[in-house]
């Protein structure tokens, strides 16, 4: 997908520091991220569709196997988005480590993606709804059939963010986080440094001003051998 706008001037962070541990029968050698899909490594998609958006900058949050991504990412050269790599020194969640990688960034607005999922969505137009409604953060939205995995996302008709219900199993499905949002530095700056925090318990339930982006898009967790399985298929369609 694309728009006639674009990403100039917001700096992305993608988390790419979890350990994998449900993904080890399939990728045993190598951190979620660096996953191989159709030859090439899931964490190359992600920064293609930030470069198709017009995305300068990208943060890599590490952590275990941390070594691998920082040698990818330093073969792509000056291929955009250009990166940035920061380790953190114990596991911090993904709050923790939003915080470190966002000290790295320096736009006003900062793109934050999972590392282990890809949203076949319209970065542009998800930029320009969370500009035109003021948001202190917005969360893209798509639409699961399997609620056991996934965190539910409630909202208003104006498209106010009302909470969140983790893994409410048995409710049928319903609209989850996509694994991007966008966020404003003045919260960014607020995250307690040096602590272990979870973006999606800890930070965004509690944080003022959201919003969430309905959007018609797929999205895919590489998280499980199950979806992993699925991704190159996926992928081949969504980046077609």
């Amino acid at each position: 997908m694309t728009s006639a706008a674009n990403l100039d001037g917001v700096d992305a962070v993608i988390l790419a520091g979890g350990a994998g541990t449900r993904l080890r029968d399939a990728v045993p050698d190598r951190p979620k991220a660096m996953a191989l899909v159709g030859g090439r490594p899931f964490l190359s998609y992600l920064l293609d569709q930030l470069s198709r958006f017009g995305a300068r900058c990208a943060v890599l949050a590490l952590g275990r196997g941390h070594a691998r991504i920082e040698a990818y990412a330093a073969s792509r050269g000056q291929a955009p988005p250009l990166l940035r790599t920061i380790v953190e020194p114990e596991p911090r969640g993904t709050g923790g480590a939003l915080a470190g990688a966002a000290a790295l960034t320096a736009s006003s607005t900062v793109l934050v993606m999972n590392g282990d999922t890809y949203a076949d969505v319209d970065l542009a137009a998800f930029l320009a709804s969370h500009r035109s409604r003021g948001a202190a953060f917005s969360v893209a939205t798509a639409v699961v059939d399997d609620d056991s995995r996934y965190g539910l996302v409630r909202s208003d008709a104006a498209g106010r963010l009302l909470g969140f219900d983790e893994k409410p199993a048995g409710s049928g499905g319903g609209r989850a986080s996509a694994g991007i949002c966008l966020v404003e530095r003045s919260l960014l700056e607020a995250i307690p440094a040096g602590r272990a925090l979870s973006l999606e318990r800890d930070l965004l339930p509690r944080w003022p001003g959201g919003y969430a982006w309905d959007t018609n898009g797929h999205f895919l967790d590489i998280g499980t051998p199950e979806s992993y399985a699925r991704a190159e298929d996926f992928l081949r369609r969504a980046t077609a």
